[in-house]
């Protein structure tokens, strides 16, 4: 749809009840015909550097609150140099 003059592309994809929503997200991201400037999500999306990597590699900017975790293992978001993004 359009909003305030500015193309909105709302995507669904559903499984089974608890799936994890990074899992339902990454076949609708690697499926993208199109590009697209954005990327909003919620927290949860903020939290996985699968996602947040696949974004990234689209070309995307990621609007999503990222939570600050203590991990600083090799797949932890402070050791992907990644800054807060606020929505």
């Amino acid at each position: 749809g359009v909003v305030r003059g500015k193309t909105v592309i709302v995507d669904v994809n559903t499984g089974k009840a608890y799936t994890d929503e990074n899992k339902l997200l990454m076949p609708m991201l690697e499926g993208m015909g199109f590009k697209a400037r954005y990327f909003i999500g919620d927290a949860y999306y903020g939290r996985s550097v699968e996602v947040l990597k696949k974004v990234k590699e689209l070309g995307m900017e990621a609007v999503v609150p990222e939570k600050d975790t203590q991990d600083k293992g090799e797949g932890s978001l402070q050791a992907m140099g990644k800054r807060k993004l606020h929505a």
